[in-house]
């Protein structure tokens, strides 16, 4: 079942906002630019909504977009829905003065390898977003430290 990109363009904005933004090149090839704060919201939301199922990252690259205000150096990513054979173009503006983005590694399991390849090319930094598992782990960790500091004094 192919997707209607207006109504995809609608779900992205009633959900998202003007952090979304609608263009087609003059290629015609339709594209949605995402506000760097709002990144892995979106991912997350086409990734795990059942009537998108954006599960496959095809693809990221750096493209020069001179005609697009605030946009100039993009990250372009594609991705597709195994399950509902839909193609999706995002772009992510990105900041040379400082070329940090957030990893896609949680969300797709191709993505850090498509990230290091930029990373040594463009140096452009991939910031890990640690899960919930993760930061549990880390406060635990925290806890049960002095309690296992204290058992080895009494032994």
């Amino acid at each position: 079942m192919l997707f209607n990109i207006r109504e995809i363009r609608q779900a992205l904005v009633e959900k998202f906002g003007e952090a979304v933004i609608y263009f087609q090149e003059l290629a015609g090839q339709e594209a949605f630019i995402v506000n760097p704060s709002y990144q892995l919201c979106v991912f997350n939301y086409l990734l795990y909504e059942h009537k998108w199922k954006f599960d496959a990252l095809k693809d990221v690259m750096l493209s020069f977009n001179p005609g697009l205000e605030g946009c100039e150096y993009a990250l372009g990513y594609q991705l597709n829905s195994k399950l509902f054979q839909n193609k999706l173009q995002l772009l992510l503006p990105v900041d040379f003065s400082n070329p940090k983005v957030f990893s896609l590694c949680n969300q797709f399991k191709n993505a850090p390898k498509l990230e290091q390849e930029l990373a040594s090319i463009y140096d452009i930094h991939f910031v890990t977003r640690p899960t919930r598992f993760e930061s549990f782990k880390k406060s635990l960790g925290k806890k049960v430290e002095p309690l296992m500091q204290s058992l080895s004094l009494l032994s």
